[in-house]
């Protein structure tokens, strides 16, 4: 067993801060240790929890807080033990930050942050926003060798802001302090009744976040949240991205939105397999229908004079979900045949055109040797002239014969 971690200048480089942050305040302190910093705010909070993983540790913390009444410990793998209900207005941590050491196998869990040394952190910070109050504070502590630059990037994905508020060297490394928050985006969400809000992925021009929100037009519904890359250098996205759905909800091929405000909108979550992988999954009678269906859409969007960009390899852009149609029979629910969803996503390019190539580039798409490939393997060959041919005559014309001709040849 290795002792639990003795307070050195990493604490207290952070415990000097605790007054300004914690008076009269809700205090969660998060791998508390030896209990340095939830001593110290226990002199001006009005309560304390205390936790961390090892028993050991938080047998030592009472022993050191004997003086402290408003303290209340409790033995937690980080949020474990934590209350969904329970908010805080500073939550202090001095994670484990150091890489773990390759094939180190004596880890030592009150210093071994993962393999790179933010691991710990991240799961922390990937959980904490449920348990802070809205204007609450979180205090971090860690090291350079924990690289910055990725702890940066998990509080940007977590809607969160920062801010440095100390630091000192010490031999062989530095250390930072760092004061970390809701962002303006992120309470703008909450007071519009999204909860739970997570980071789900990013693209070149948005971030996605996942949330379920409690709003009168959705209630209870997970939902997607989407919002702009501030890296990105394109203007308007989201603006576009909110009429272009406003224009399609009637028919049933793109998300409904569910809220929406300046750089910002939520959609309803859509289940289901990116194109690829649910080709990759699924057998031949079913991709046809699929295929089948996707055509449809496009020729939907050419009609509509929207070019939705991107369907020339839109990996990224169709979701396919099975759904179980049920029937009542005597009162029994039953399960009886699947129903195929296909979905439209990403309409953040799409524009107005009297040219319109939707139909045009899904052809390409399937001609796209790496989806031909697969295609010839579940039985589906497509040959590369004769879709060429009637793509190009379609493009002249734009009638539905001439489409139909396209269509057919899936089989």
């Amino acid at each position: 067993w290795t002792p639990p971690y003795e307070a050195r200048e990493d604490s207290y480089l952070l415990a000097k801060h605790i007054k300004e942050y914690a008076k009269d305040k809700n205090v969660l302190d998060m791998g508390t240790g030896s209990g340095v910093f939830a001593i110290e705010a226990s002199k001006y909070a009005k309560k304390v929890v205390a936790t961390d993983i090892n028993p050991k540790a938080i047998a030592l913390a009472k022993k050191n807080a004997i003086d402290s009444s408003n303290i209340k410990f409790r033995v937690s793998n980080l949020f474990t033990e934590i209350k969904g209900n329970e908010k805080f207005d500073l939550i202090t941590f001095n994670p484990p930050y150091l890489p773990n050491a390759p094939n180190d196998n004596d880890k030592d869990i009150a210093l071994d942050g993962g393999k790179h040394g933010y691991e710990i952190l991240g799961k922390f910070l990937n959980k904490v926003n449920n348990y802070l109050t809205t204007d609450g504070k979180i205090l971090v502590i860690f090291s350079e060798l924990t690289k910055p630059e990725k702890v940066k990037e998990i509080i940007a994905n977590n809607c969160f802001y920062y801010k440095e508020i100390d630091g000192v060297h010490v031999p062989f490394e530095e250390l930072y302090v760092w004061e970390i928050g809701k962002s303006e985006l992120l309470k703008k969400l909450e007071k519009k009744g999204v909860e739970n809000i997570t980071y789900f992925t990013r693209g070149k021009r948005g971030y996605l976040y996942t949330g379920k929100y409690k709003g009168k037009n959705g209630k209870g519904k997970k939902v997607v949240i989407k919002t702009s890359n501030p890296h990105s250098k394109a203007i308007g996205r989201i603006e576009n991205e909110i009429n272009f759905l406003k224009i399609l909800e009637k028919y049933n091929i793109a998300p409904k939105i569910i809220f929406e405000d300046k750089d910002v909108f939520g959609y309803e979550y859509i289940k289901g397999e990116f194109i690829c992988e649910f080709i990759d999954n699924s057998n031949k009678k079913d991709i046809i229908e699929v295929l089948k269906k996707i055509f449809e859409q496009m020729y939907l969007l050419d009609k509509l004079n929207i070019n939705k960009e991107e369907m020339h390899h839109p990996v990224k852009h169709i979701l396919v979900n099975k759904v179980d149609k049920v029937k009542k029979v005597n009162k029994i629910v039953k399960k009886s045949d699947e129903k195929i969803d296909v979905k439209l996503v990403d309409f953040e390019r799409a524009n107005m055109t009297h040219n319109p190539k939707n139909v045009t580039q899904f052809c390409q798409f399937l001609i796209w040797r790496k989806m031909n490939d697969i295609l010839r393997n579940k039985g589906i060959v497509i040959e590369q002239n004769e879709i060429i041919t009637l793509a190009q005559k379609y493009k002249k014309s734009g009638d539905y014969e001439e489409f139909q001709k396209i269509v057919r040849i899936i089989k």
